[in-house]
């Protein structure tokens, strides 16, 4: 069994009340790649295919819209690259397009910790989720691909999660 329930997570630091967790290096380059040069590469992609062919009106508008999303992609997702929790308060780092964001938010502030599951042949994973108290607001604390999935890790991430910030992790 892998001794790291957090992967793909690499883990930091670890005591009982402090956990820091960073992303490997070739998971920073996967993400950087995933969510911003492969939507730029798909926008030189759209641009020569209307420029090589004479589509009608109506679909070139439609390809553009597809280009659109692309663009909305780059700029507007983030994603997170480290994660510090401890019984005080939880810190995640975020990479977007306008560079690193840290967000950092007390304990007492957070309801509860959920965690979302998703599988849908074969990909998805865990997100584990902060909520707010007094908000809808929900903060994305962790993302385990659905290739880490493990029932036992679950449960263990859950325990570790709910000993360090005294929080409830519950399905959302």
């Amino acid at each position: 069994m892998n001794p790291n329930i957090f992967r793909p997570y690499q883990v930091i630091e670890q005591t009982k009340t402090y956990l820091q967790l960073e992303e490997t290096r070739f998971r920073k380059i996967f993400l950087f790649s995933f969510f911003k040069v492969y939507p730029l590469l798909m926008i030189a992609g759209i641009i020569a295919m209307l420029l090589a062919f004479g589509f009608p009106l109506t679909q070139k508008l439609m390809i553009c819209g597809i280009g659109l999303i692309f663009i909305w992609t780059i700029i507007f997702k983030k994603y997170i690259e480290e994660v510090k929790i401890s019984n005080h308060e939880i810190t995640v780092n975020f990479q977007s397009f306008w560079g690193k964001k840290s967000k950092t938010l007390l304990i007492n502030e957070i309801e509860n910790i959920a965690i979302e599951t998703y599988l849908i042949n074969h990909a998805g994973g865990y997100y584990y989720r902060i909520k707010l108290k007094n908000s809808k607001t929900q903060i994305p604390l962790l993302s385990i691909p659905s290739w880490y999935i493990n029932l036992q890790n679950r449960e263990n991430i859950n325990k570790t999660l709910g000993e360090i910030t005294g929080l409830k992790v519950i399905k959302w």
